[in-house]
């Protein structure tokens, strides 16, 4: 694929994410959608650490849709405080242990691509608490905003410029992150009906 192609694709991947945290800030505000404080802080802290490893990696066409998740996310964790449920059930607890460890880890880890695997770790434990309320809560999410992430994580996989495992990996594990939580806001209509 052309460079001019990726880097398009890369930079739309972060304007519709950026763009996504809109709807999602005006549905909290409007008590549609709650956060989970877990996730949320999880992925604010994830977030910084990926996009600095995740640039030294080699990223450059692919850099701006965690560029728009350290941004948009920081914004909600804050709001999750005053807006969220969850950040002591038992799930949350392990994964905050977890990243809490992995953290540890990142700081003894030397190379950029070791830093940005254990990333995506803590971003996928990060993603458990509100997978489960996606299932068993799916109306206290934004759809608009979680489609928006997802059409967001699609562009970024165009905008892989270097399949290589260090610059790949990140977007496509967003891609699955996302996609699973759209999977169970979008696909799921009988079992919305049963819970709501």
């Amino acid at each position: 694929m052309s460079f001019a192609i990726t880097e398009l694709a890369g930079k739309f991947a972060g304007i519709i994410v950026a763009l996504a945290y809109i709807p999602y800030i005006v549905a909290i505000l409007r008590r549609k959608t709650s956060p989970n404080r877990a996730s949320w802080f999880i992925w604010t802290l994830t977030n910084f650490l990926i996009l600095g490893s995740y640039y030294l990696s080699g990223a450059k066409s692919t850099v701006w849709l965690p560029l728009a998740f350290v941004v948009g996310s920081s914004m909600i964790a804050i709001l999750s405080v005053w807006f969220g449920e969850g950040g002591w059930t038992l799930l949350d607890r392990f994964c905050l242990i977890v990243v809490g460890i992995d953290i540890v880890l990142w700081f003894l880890l030397k190379t950029p691509q070791a830093v940005l695997l254990v990333g995506i770790l803590n971003s996928l434990l990060g993603t458990l608490p509100t997978i489960k309320k996606s299932y068993l809560r799916p109306q206290t999410e934004s759809k608009l905003a979680w489609g928006m992430y997802f059409i967001g994580s699609i562009a970024n996989i165009i905008a892989i410029d270097n399949w290589n495992f260090s610059i790949a990996m990140y977007p496509v594990s967003i891609f699955f992150e996302v996609g699973i939580i759209v999977f169970l806001l979008f696909l799921c209509p009988n079992r919305r009906m049963a819970k709501s």
